[in-house]
């Protein structure tokens, strides 16, 4: 039988932008990462194939997708560390089995180091990884240029290197239906953080920019799932609470119905006799540190 990935209703948090209070990190991982952003990290992760005993660092882990699928991967002789700044994300990654999401016959995963630090000054030293992933954060990260100079500091000669983020509103029809709605709703600051998630529409300047720090071999291409995702009417308010949008939810008693109503009528077409079937689309952009 499957694994049950839905979670309760929870009332709305008031939080800002993507730094999230602990409560609404909670919501963040039981409502959108076994859905959505669990998926993603994991498809990221499978590009850099990190291998057994090798050492893998997550910069902006959030809840510790992207880890545990590394931990996994590089299993208990490799070493894995993830890091993030907001203290609640850390907090809830911290109390999840590593094992979380594995098959069976999977190896016994790495123990993740998870540390509190900026993606701009990372706390690791030179040279110290195989690979470095970074799944769906730096979009929220204006300083681009600085964390892309971080990045071949910390990795091993020819060490592999793999950042997503998402692609534009028109090729992802639920945030483009979630950003619609919220803003016709609630108006266009309560909709401000959803939107900043988009700011990549092209990929080119993050290319340019890991190329100039003299990453090597970089090169774009997309990671495109088709994903299953609850019933909307219910689940697409749970996922807003999980959001910068919670504190405006908060703030309108009743509105959840109106959003959840508005999401399922937007998304209509992509109901089928097995479920809601969404496609998602982001941007991966890779490369490797010089050998020497």
């Amino acid at each position: 039988m499957p694994p049950d990935r839905t979670a309760p209703r929870v009332p709305p948090v008031v939080s800002t932008r993507w730094q999230l209070a602990r409560d609404a990190a909670v919501r963040y991982q039981d409502v959108i990462v076994p859905w959505i952003l669990g998926p993603f990290a994991e498809a990221l992760v499978e590009v850099v194939e990190p291998r057994l005993g090798e050492s893998v660092l997550d910069v902006g882990c959030g809840t510790g997708a992207a880890s545990r699928a590394a931990a996994r991967a590089v299993g208990r002789t490799g070493r894995v560390v993830g890091f993030d700044l907001n203290v609640g994300m850390l907090e809830v990654a911290r109390g999840i089995d590593p094992m979380d999401g594995a098959g069976d016959g999977d190896i016994e995963p790495a123990a993740i180091e998870w540390l509190e630090a900026t993606a701009t000054a990372m706390p690791i030293a030179d040279a110290s990884f195989d690979a470095v992933v970074s799944s769906q954060v730096l979009q929220f990260v204006p300083e681009t240029d600085t964390v892309a100079r971080e990045i071949p500091r910390v990795l091993w000669p020819g060490g592999r290197v793999a950042v997503s983020v998402w692609r534009g509103l028109a090729t992802n029809p639920y945030f483009a239906a979630q950003v619609e709605t919220v803003t016709e709703r609630l108006g266009e600051d309560a909709a401000e953080g959803l939107v900043a998630g988009f700011r990549f529409t092209d990929p080119g300047p993050l290319a340019m920019a890991m190329t100039a720090v003299g990453l090597q071999d970089v090169q774009v291409d997309t990671i495109d799932l088709l994903l299953n995702l609850p019933p909307l009417a219910d689940w697409a308010p749970r996922h807003l609470a999980a959001t910068p949008v919670a504190s405006a939810l908060a703030a309108a008693p009743g509105i959840a119905r109106e959003l959840g109503a508005d999401m399922a009528h937007a998304l209509a077409d992509y109901v089928t006799p097995d479920g809601v079937r969404v496609p998602f689309s982001s941007w991966v952009i890779q490369g490797r540190a010089p050998r020497g």
